[in-house]
This record gives C-alpha cells, structure tokens and sequence, in this order.
C-alpha cells in the first residue's frame, strides 16, 4: 500500500544520508603531488634536451620527456662511462599514458635530434621481430637505442607467443641478458651452422610508449 512505499522511500533516504555523513567525517585523501620538480628539470645535458623538448610540446609532458631523454643520454654515453660499482649506462624506459595524451612527442624529438647530430647509426629498429633480430643489431651496432611506438602491443604478442611464435617470446629474456651484460661479455646463442655472437660490454638502451 502507498503507506509501506513511502516507508520505504524514508529508509532509502536515511540511509544515503547516514552514508554521507559517514563519509564526511573521513579524512579527504590527499593529493598526488607527482614528481619533484627537480627531477624534472636536471641539470647539465639531460636538462637542455628535456627543456628543447618541452618547449616544442603541444602538451605539457615533463615526465614522459624525462624518461625518453634519459634513454637518449644512456646511448649518448653508452660504453663511455661507468660509476664507482661499474654499472653503465644501460636504460629500458616505458612511458605510458592516455590516447592524444602526447606522448609521441619527445620520441619523435629525440629522432630528429640524432637525425641533426647525423648519429643514426646509433638507432635500434622501432620494432623485433626475434632474439636473433636483436642479437645481429647489437653485435654490428654495441651501442644501440630502440625508441619503440606503442610498444604494449609487442608486449602482448610476447605474452601470447609461446607456442604460436616462440621467436617473440624470446626477445624478453634477450633483452633481459643484454641489461645485464653490460659491464662484461654478451655470449649469444650457440648455433650448429653459424658462430656464436660476442658482444663486448653491450649498451642496450630502450624507451617505449603505450597506451
């Protein structure tokens, strides 16, 4: 009857307003302040290319251009440096980020910049298709950065390849050995027909994005 619904609308409303004044009394989360700003603004080199980069951004990206820049200097300097516990300057970066969001911006700049500087021997594929693929560029190019477009979706083919292509699924440990070798000897696959590839302290270097 009309007396059980109106009953029933009242408990409705006791109830969202029992849970408002709950969630009132909560302390509001605090923001996400993000990145220190001095990370994001280095000094030296890094700093001159993120600063070049962002200035030429349709979209404020600092971070994203961080990571590609870091890359870039991680090749730039690749089996010139080392630091007191001999690690080099090997970096694998991933940006990642909504569609339109810019990130191609600082990749597509890091380009253009190695383009300039005519330093394009120093650029990887922007895709692998296997292992060997890796193996062969590093061996001819020790030195070598891979700047990488949507490069989730090579992450998923990986993760399904294992019996369909298994080609794919070694390309994670490949790179995975290359990260560690950097401060000795890369000592590739052994082959029945074909030496095996030796690659002297490997500089691998990769920055990626995705959505």
């Amino acid at each position: 009857n009309d007396e059980q619904v109106l009953e029933f609308g009242r408990a409705i409303c006791n109830n969202l307003l029992a849970a408002e004044a709950a969630c009132e009394d909560q302390p509001l989360p605090k923001p996400d302040p993000g990145p220190p700003e001095h990370l994001l603004a280095p000094p030296g080199l890094v700093g001159d290319i993120c600063q070049w980069i962002n200035d030429t951004a349709l979209k404020d990206q600092p971070l994203l251009t961080l990571g590609a820049t870091l890359a870039f200097c991680g090749a730039l300097f690749g089996r010139k440096v080392r630091d007191q516990w001999d690690n080099r300057t090997n970096l694998y970066v991933m940006s990642v980020a909504p569609s339109s969001a810019g990130k191609d911006h600082a990749r597509k700049k890091i380009k253009a910049l190695v383009e300039a500087a005519y330093m394009t021997e120093i650029l990887g594929g922007e895709d692998v298709t296997s292992d060997a693929a890796i193996e062969k560029r590093m061996q001819d190019h020790p030195v070598s950065l891979f700047l990488m477009d949507e490069i989730g979706h090579l992450m998923q083919s990986i993760k399904h390849s294992s019996v369909s292509s298994p080609h794919l699924a070694k390309i994670l440990p490949c790179l995975m050995k290359l990260y560690s070798s950097a401060a000795n000897t890369y000592l590739g696959k052994e082959y029945a027909a074909l030496e095996r590839r030796e690659i002297i302290q490997p500089c691998c270097c990769l920055y990626g994005t995705t959505t």
